[in-house]
């Protein structure tokens, strides 16, 4: 199972949810890179472009909905920096060029496949981003006035930082989880330990356990396990 990295990297949050400023009561992150130039994201995970708003006839910014996916396309579920396990949408807008898009192109993990740019109401250049549980085409107009992602989720949980790829420039109060790989690092060996610590036939250490606690409940259990088989 693929990791969710970080799309960019070096990592400049320059705007988290609820923001002062244009997000407000919104579930979304200004990324940018190292300066203020026009550098590329980078596929967080293989991802699958579901749609695309541009902002010439939709006036969504240049947005493209990209959805996580298996090699052909096919939707499926990746892992979180929470450890949770879910299907995601990434929600991307403001490229001032979208034209080598073209809905069902499958970007791999680590491919660039977006850029930032000014398109629409932005004042520097930047990645307005969004991610939703599922996969996503459209946005939706909030009693508020608001315009989301549907189905949209906190972004704060959802991304790692890869460790020897990703660099820092300002978290903004984000705290990354590590990662190694953009794919899952459990091997064989892991998966019979945690099977053999659900059995009772051995003690795992701190380390042991934070390691094979995949759904973050604190104990290696039954549930760790069988994801920890099915990812090698």
């Amino acid at each position: 199972m693929e990791n969710v990295i970080f799309p960019m990297k070096t990592i400049n949050i320059t705007q988290r949810e609820n923001g002062g400023y244009s997000h407000k009561n919104l579930q979304a992150w200004d990324i940018a890179g190292l300066d203020s130039g026009k550098e590329s994201a980078f596929a967080p995970c293989t991802v699958k472009v579901l749609s695309i708003l541009p902002y010439a006839t939709t006036g969504f910014a240049n947005t493209v909905f990209f959805g996580s996916c298996d090699a052909k396309g096919n939707m499926c579920e990746v892992r979180l920096g929470n450890k949770k396990e879910s299907a995601l949408t990434f929600s991307l807008a403001h490229s001032d060029d979208i034209s080598d898009v073209k809905v069902g192109k499958i970007y791999r993990s680590g491919e660039a496949f977006y850029t930032e740019g000014t398109a629409g109401n932005a004042t520097g250049n930047h990645i307005h981003l969004e991610v939703a549980e599922g996969w996503q085409t459209k946005k939706q107009k909030r009693s508020d006035g608001i315009w989301e992602t549907e189905n949209i989720i906190p972004v704060n949980g959802v991304f790692c930082y890869l460790n020897g790829w990703n660099s820092v420039k300002y978290l903004n109060g984000v705290v990354l989880p590590v990662v190694s790989g953009r794919a899952s690092d459990f091997t064989i060996a892991d998966a019979q330990k945690a099977f053999m610590i659900v059995a009772g036939k051995y003690t795992a250490n701190e380390a042991e356990i934070k390691r094979l606690d995949i759904n973050g409940d604190g104990v290696v259990g039954i549930d760790d396990a069988m994801k920890i088989f099915k990812s090698v």
